[in-house]
């Protein structure tokens, strides 16, 4: 739907109404704060709204970018209207909503209902009338928008380089009860929002029937094409470059969203492999914006520009979000283990070993199942090794065998890497390259992974002594390398990787995987990732190409 301009500044947050209907322990919070899903929410919401008849008159009749007259506040210097302010207007118009107070949330919910009441009038080649602010109307838009920022999240979010876990069932029936509210908001009742997977497939099928093609709406398309593409009356180069790279990111999210919405909006089965490589394509990207705190503050600041309000919101609920560098409780006041925001863990090396020598030891038992691995950095040889090849974790078996080595690539895939492809001397001390030739053989790396990757354990695991006590340990089979354990707390484990080549050993921590319960993943069908493969009716929220 097309959005309202900046919204009127109002009081900040009163003690009564603290942090409004959601708050910073909601999903909606951190989904909606993720900078991938602030980049890819409008387009996905555009490409799950566009095939609804009423909608398609509602853009091609009331919305500038299909040469409506513009209704908001003219940009200085610059054309009337960019598919890029309409990026930006979706994510800011409704952050008073989701993170400002109560009163906010309530006044910014009726200004956005009033905004869209005019965008009434008759279907064309019909006298059925259509209005975008009927109560099946906005049901429909509170539920695309709801339904499109998690499949932005799930689909194009990394956090540390790795792509966010996708929620569980109860995660995500927890994340569409809190989307219930927006629906409330704008005048729905709460009973006709979906709340759980299972319903949103039901709701989609119950409009099915309004998923159809208006009179002429092959030439409005067009149109918005033609006026976005041409130059004059402020529209320079520049623009024109942004909102043709925007529509091609369109383009890319049709293949993360249920197959009905992609033949709705008349894209042929045939394509499906295309839009898939388009999005793996794209996946560097956002791994690179999951992991770089600079290109996450450039995303922010694009809402912050011409909004008091809305800048005043998002930096408050980014301030009671943030996850400042976190100590792990391992024993010794000196160890200074840190975990940091960026996914980094760092520490004294001496001070790390003394901990280790210290913690109690861990059943080999205890690590059945997989874990998610991270370096610590001690100013070792290895250090920024088992990063610099994407890895993951380990997996362990129930029968005392493992796979030492999971690598993740870009498009979110986790495979074990077999430690005997390896040579042994690029194992034990890999040489430094020049970031780029790093970044192509890390490319070269995970596009042969499902080549290179073998489901056969290459490890043992067994009781060993290891400086004077009985623990876990993880023997590769044809490499000169084991990994002792020990436990540092409630599904948290410290490594060290001891190879000949080196007299101290290379420190790591493990944590359990809740994603994966032994070796195997649960989804549910509407918030699956596009790299999931599995068929369904349409309703799946990825290609199935």
């Amino acid at each position: 739907m097309p959005e309202p301009g900046p919204s009127t500044p109002t009081e900040p947050p009163g003690p009564d109404d603290d942090t409004g209907y959601f708050g910073p322990d909601s999903w909606s919070w951190k989904v909606f704060l993720h900078p991938a899903t602030q980049v890819m929410i409008a387009q996905i919401t555009n490409a799950l709204e566009s095939p609804h008849i009423v909608f398609q008159h509602v853009l091609a009749e009331h919305d500038p970018v299909f040469g409506a007259p513009s209704r908001t506040a003219q940009v200085r210097n610059g054309p009337q209207v960019t598919f890029f302010e309409r990026v930006v207007r979706t994510v800011s118009v409704p952050a008073p909503i989701l993170f400002g107070s109560k009163s906010q949330a309530d006044l910014a919910a009726r200004k956005l209902f009033n905004y869209h009441r005019p965008m009434r009038g008759t279907m064309a080649g019909s006298s059925r009338e259509y209005s975008a602010t009927d109560e099946s109307s906005m049901l429909f838009a509170a539920v695309t928008i709801v339904h499109a920022a998690i499949l932005a999240y799930e689909n194009f979010a990394y956090e540390n380089g790795r792509r966010v876990p996708g929620l569980s069932d109860r995660e995500m029936c927890e994340y569409l009860s809190e989307g219930s509210q927006i629906a409330v908001l704008m005048g729905v009742p709460r009973e006709t929002f979906p709340t759980t997977p299972d319903d949103l497939d039901r709701y989609y099928e119950s409009v099915a029937d309004q998923f159809c093609t208006k009179q002429g709406w092959s030439a409005d398309r067009l149109r918005a094409i033609r006026l976005l593409t041409t130059l004059g009356d402020g529209r320079r180069l520049r623009h024109v470059a942004v909102d043709l790279t925007l529509a091609l990111s369109e383009l890319m999210c049709m293949a993360v969203v249920p197959e009905m919405f992609r033949r709705g909006n008349g894209i042929p089965r045939i394509a499906d492999p295309l839009l898939r490589l388009m999005y793996i394509a794209a996946q560097p990207l956002f791994r690179r914006l999951g992991s770089s705190a600079s290109l996450t503050a450039r995303v922010h600041d694009l809402y912050r520009r011409d909004d008091p309000q809305t800048t005043r919101l998002l930096d408050d609920a980014l301030r009671l979000t943030a996850s400042p560098a976190e100590a792990y409780s391992l024993p010794l006041a000196s160890t200074h283990l840190t975990r940091h925001g960026d996914g980094r863990a760092t520490g004294d090396h001496s001070a790390v070993q003394e901990a280790f020598d210290e913690l109690p030891a861990v059943d080999a038992g205890e690590l059945r199942g997989r874990w998610r691995g991270t370096e610590i950095l001690t100013n070792h040889t290895l250090d920024g090794s088992l990063e610099r090849i994407g890895w993951y974790g380990k997996h362990f078996d129930a029968d005392g065998r493992a796979m030492p080595i999971l690598i993740q690539t870009p498009a979110g895939r986790v495979y074990p890497l077999n430690p005997a492809m390896i040579p042994t001397p690029l194992l034990l001390k890999p040489p430094r390259f020049p970031t780029r030739v790093d970044q192509v053989l890390r490319r070269i790396l995970h596009a042969t992974a499902p080549i290179l990757s073998s489901d056969r354990p290459a490890a043992s695991v067994r009781m060993i002594g290891y400086r004077g006590k009985q623990t876990a340990a993880m023997i590769y089979d044809k490499q000169p390398v084991i990994d002792t354990f020990k436990s540092a707390g409630p599904n948290l484990v410290l490594g060290a990787m001891q190879s000949r080549a080196e007299d101290r050993p290379h420190f790591f921590l493990l944590e359990r995987d809740d994603a994966v319960q032994d070796g195997a993943g649960t989804r549910h069908s509407i918030t699956r990732r596009a790299h999931s493969g599995r068929p369904s009716r349409g309703r799946a929220a990825s290609a199935s190409a």
